[in-house]
């Protein structure tokens, strides 16, 4: 399969002095001048990464022994012939971070293999020959840089030897023996992607090390089926990291978050990962670099260009993203389901999870702690944008100031611009002999969830219980379930963000939540107009029962109830309804959105002319293009829900089955009784007469005939004399029919649809 190649406005901060108002004013400046010189295509990017490389040290970070080979590569890059260089890389040793270093080393030897000397080659075997374990027991980005590296090097030094621990032994491999292993390990991992996601999901630390490694394989592999394996892993990587991101910002639910929660100050991995493929940010205004981009710079791989335009926003009209992530150690499908619903001009995004407490990673390599379950994240020329919701259970002992954007008490439910975030936490801790943070954690738990949000923005004081955020022309209300919501500009653990505290009911169990809606100035007139319209609802809250509903602004009712078992595999799992309809989260696809698909082992990704399709259900992905068929417009039109996309499911105001709408050209939430066929008899008595209907102009997988009758009970194939098209418009004709008369002047007509099934 061939390579893809290729100012808001400021508010007003009545409640701050005048100085800080004209400091952020700067600040904000900056941002846009910053944007504005930012390098404009990824060879440009790629071209300043390594002028950017080549003017550091080359040197070992210690403790870690982290090595500067991307700076080594960099300089080579440059001068293939720069001898401190290629001793530098020659001289690379594997102790202390061997899956970084290891794949460093195998992507610089291959790059630049013909200017290495040969003492300079023996040193690199021997020094791979001796990494203790090449299929070492750590986390999922370790094993995947370590594969991916013996991969390669096993095929590059055929004389030497590798150590592989299985079942608790260690093995001596030759070099055939360790390309058939790891090739076995990489084609049942790469093939997991497609079945459930993977472990480390969208890690802000370490999802970019996970493209480094199949971009490896994709630039060195020898042979066609490994390098179509890495091909499909990073079409999955890639799909993933554009939908769940807003412009430089990963939206949670997210794993493996070493940090604080993201935004513009915050230079993570996988924002300069973002950053190259697609320009998202201002990330050469930092003069750091990551590895996994050094990666990108120096290969012609080039994520697929329908990609950017959902990862940059350019996407026009609102749409939801579905994803889901696995268990870590028992690889089972449907830990986490996330829900991030996507507008031109903010994001909304929550995850359901299915918390296990023995499952909770390793020991300080946090799952659930160091990440996020809910964010707000919107456009605005500021450098803080987001509104999260936690409780600050892990850390606790530490006080209230903001700490966690998870918790094992937290759950919500989410449908497009409305969220309900409800807490229900223990009056003492459930797990006492947990070790995870067993320092951190005070017993029993504080009674409290809150809100981070940017200070710097238009706060407005309590209104009915609702609270309102304002930022260029994107609103957003907050209702805490408890009343004497407190409001804090404490800055703990990220500046320029304020809390909203809410205190849990007493007693054995702490109740509180929080009620989010979000919407812009392109749906309201104003922001008067979005807080009237809000403060007409109230969220009603049933404590005993504990389920909360509200019906938002777009007239759609969502409902939590919360589940409070505290064993697994239940606990933290709410049930969800919208409208009345139970959301089935056992039906959840590894990727949905309206423009990529992944269920049953088959990625759709639909570009502007076609659908790219990476099959995986056999060993070895294949793949193959289409046409735009009846089920990639059923995810498209946006007003199906998933689980009512039969043919013969019915939806909008005139009850038009899916079929039909499609064949037609029509979204079937907005279609009018203008658009259905209609039969006209001639006005003047010998005129003959006609049909009149819509049709798409092209249907790969329909077949349309029509066919008359004169009783009703005898239908055969019409009698046409004329067909014309009266208008054609985005790929949609108006036609006209017109038979002969019916006998007797009696005569009836109907369109016959038929979905054809795909080819094998």
């Amino acid at each position: 399969m061939p390579f893809a190649r290729q100012q808001p406005k400021l508010t007003q901060w009545s409640r701050f002095p005048a100085k800080l108002a004209w400091i952020l004013f700067l600040q904000s400046c900056w941002s846009v001048f910053v944007a504005a010189t930012e390098p404009a295509s990824f060879d440009d990017r790629a071209a300043w990464m390594l002028e950017n490389l080549r003017g550091q040290e080359m040197r070992v970070h210690p403790p870690t022994g982290r090595a500067d080979v991307a700076v080594a590569a960099a300089r080579l890059h440059a001068d293939p012939q720069d001898t401190e260089a290629l001793a530098y890389i020659a001289s690379v040793r594997s102790a202390g971070q061997p899956a970084f270093n290891m794949s460093l080393l195998a992507n610089a030897y291959l790059h630049f293999r013909d200017h290495f000397s040969t003492s300079q080659r023996n040193a690199i075997r021997s020094e791979v020959s001796a990494v203790f374990n090449w299929n070492e027991d750590y986390t999922e980005n370790h094993r995947i840089l370590l594969w991916s590296s013996l991969y390669l090097l096993a095929h590059e030094f055929p004389s030497a030897t590798w150590k592989w621990e299985e079942d608790g032994e260690t093995l001596t491999l030759d070099s055939t023996d360790a390309h058939e292993r790891v090739r076995a390990e990489l084609l049942a991992y790469g093939r997991s992607l497609f079945a459930m996601g993977h472990n480390e999901y969208l890690s802000p630390n370490y999802e970019g090390f996970k493209v480094s490694a199949w971009l490896n394989l994709l630039d060195f592999a020898p042979d066609e089926e490994m390098r179509a394996v890495a091909e499909a892993a990073l079409l999955y990587h890639s799909s993933l990291l554009a939908h769940a991101s807003f412009d430089e910002i990963l939206m949670p639910p997210y794993s493996r978050n070493i940090g604080r929660p993201l935004d513009r100050t915050i230079s993570a991995a996988a924002q300069w990962t973002m950053w190259m493929l697609w320009g998202a940010g201002n990330r050469s205004a930092d003069a750091r670099r990551e590895d996994p981009d050094y990666f990108l710079t120096l290969s012609d791989w080039r994520p697929e260009p329908a990609l950017k335009a959902i990862a940059r926003g350019g996407i026009d009209r609102p749409y939801t993203f579905l994803a889901e992530q696995p268990a870590f150690f028992s690889q089972e499908r449907g830990y986490m389901r996330r829900t991030t619903h996507r507008d031109p001009r903010f994001a909304v995004s929550s995850g359901v999870y299915r918390f296990d407490p023995e499952d909770l990673h390793l020991p300080g390599a946090r799952q659930l702690i160091d990440d996020a379950q809910f964010m707000i994240v919107w456009d605005s020329a500021r450098p803080h944008r987001q509104i999260m919701a936690g409780d600050p259970y892990w850390r606790s002992a530490s006080g209230i100031g903001w700490g966690d954007a998870s918790s094992p008490f937290m759950q919500t439910g989410q449908h497009e611009n409305t969220a309900i975030v409800l807490f229900d936490i223990p009056g003492e801790d459930p797990w006492p002999d947990l070790q995870q943070w067993s320092g951190a954690r005070q017993d029993p738990p504080l009674p409290l969830a809150q809100v981070r949000f940017p200070w710097a923005a238009t706060y407005h004081l309590p209104e009915n219980g609702w609270s309102f955020v304002e930022d260029g022309g994107v609103f957003v209300a907050i209702y805490p379930l408890q009343p004497g919501a407190r409001y804090n500009r404490r800055e703990m653990m990220d500046i320029g963000y304020a809390t909203l505290t809410s205190q849990g009911t007493t007693g054995e169990r702490w109740q509180t939540g929080f009620v989010f809606e979000i919407a812009t100035d392109d749906e309201f007139d104003s922001f008067d107009a979005f807080r009237a319209e809000v403060l007409q609802s109230t969220p009603a809250v049933d404590w005993e029962a504990w389920t909360v509903a509200h019906t938002g602004t777009r007239g759609h009712t969502l409902e939590v109830v919360y589940n409070t078992s505290l064993e697994p595999p239940d606990l933290a799992a709410p049930d969800v309804f919208v409208d009345g309809t139970a959301i089935d989260f056992a039906d959840w696809p590894v990727m949905e959105s309206p423009f990529v698909s992944l269920e049953n082992h088959t990625l759709r990704l639909r570009r502007a002319t076609d659908v790219l399709i990476a099959d995986w259900s056999g060993e070895i992905p294949a793949f193959s293009t289409a046409a735009p068929g009846f089920d990639d417009w059923t995810r498209f039109v946006g007003s199906i829900p998933r689980g009512e996309r039969r043919p013969a499911d019915r939806h909008g105001p005139l009850r038009i089955t899916n079929l039909e709408a499609y064949a037609m050209g029509m979204d079937p939430a907005s279609a009018a009784p203008s658009d259905l066929p209609r039969f006209e008899h001639g006005a003047d008595p010998g005129a003959p007469p006609r049909l009149l209907y819509r049709v798409r102009s092209d249907m790969p997988d329909v077949s349309l005939s029509i066919e008359t009758a004169a009783d009703l009970t005898q239908w055969g194939e019409a009698n046409i004399i004329a067909e014309n098209t009266l208008w054609a418009e985005d790929g949609v004709e108006q036609r006209e029919v017109i038979f002969a008369s019916g006998q007797g002047g009696a005569l009836f007509a109907r369109l016959f649809l038929s979905l054809q099934p795909a080819e094998d």
